[in-house]
């Protein structure tokens, strides 16, 4: 796929992928000294040679029917869980389990939550402003209508996996902002505030409906122009999660993506 070579050469651009192989972030990327400086070995995936994570930057996810001026999900990174073709294991167990009515592939709520609003605003685009897909069935083919970006590329062996701040300024202009020129979404849905974090450090944000809970805007990042949908992570506690997508679906009604 044209779009998936274009990822790679970033990456060989980058000197983290090199005749064919993925090299460990923490070893190769040009910013692995200031991101993991004074993180213990046992938290780079791969240190350890009898560890199957290789700790390698994970291919983005392009589903099968995604294609430029389409809708991309962005989260911050992925758990615990590395290598450069990551993502296509994860979601291909996504498919699954959506496919067989399931809601929770992997035990979590991301994939179920972000399809769901990744379908409203397809929807959306079609004309069908304030319809969502609910059922899983459905929610797979949404899936593989989309990409998948994370802010942070590294993921380190501990309990969610947390950033430290060098990966979180420093990451999302090397890769994301490059990746997403390949991918020229037409709508970013964005998830938790780290997510937001990395769109701000790497374009220009104009909200037309700032909030707590939920925030449209339009984003330039250098010559690339999109909608933007903020919410809150779909793991978010105390029913944030639901807040946000009645917010998404509300505005849609309103102001169907594509109008001001």
């Amino acid at each position: 796929m044209q779009i998936l070579e274009a990822l790679k050469a970033i990456y060989k651009d980058e000197g983290v992928f090199r005749s064919g192989e993925a090299l460990r972030l923490w070893d190769s990327c040009r910013c692995a000294k200031s991101c993991w400086e004074g993180l213990s070995d046992d938290l780079k995936p791969g240190f350890d040679d009898a560890d199957s994570d290789l700790g390698a930057i994970p291919l983005p996810w392009v589903g099968e029917f995604y294609e430029p001026r389409g809708v991309v999900v962005v989260a911050i990174n992925l758990h615990r869980a590395s290598g450069f073709y990551i993502e296509y294991e994860i979601a291909a167990e996504q498919l699954r389990v959506l496919a067989s009515g399931g809601k929770r592939p992997h035990g979590g709520p991301l994939a179920y939550g972000s399809a769901r609003a990744a379908s409203a605003v397809l929807e959306s685009a079609a004309g069908r402003s304030g319809h969502i897909f609910e059922a899983a069935d459905e929610l797979a083919m949404v899936l593989d209508r989309t990409a998948r970006l994370q802010a942070v590329k590294c993921s380190r062996n501990d309990h969610l996996s947390p950033r430290t701040d060098s990966m979180k300024t420093n990451c999302p202009p090397l890769y994301l902002r490059r990746e997403l020129a390949v991918l020229k979404p037409s709508v970013v849905v964005n998830l938790g505030n780290e997510a937001w974090d990395a769109i701000d450090a790497i374009g220009d944000i104009d909200e037309s409906v700032p909030g707590d809970h939920f925030s449209r805007s339009r984003v330039r990042v250098e010559d690339l122009s999109f909608e933007m949908v903020w919410l809150h992570h779909p793991a978010a506690r105390n029913g944030l999660w639901e807040v946000s997508l009645d917010l998404l679906l509300s505005n849609l009604a309103e102001h169907p993506i594509g109008t001001p």
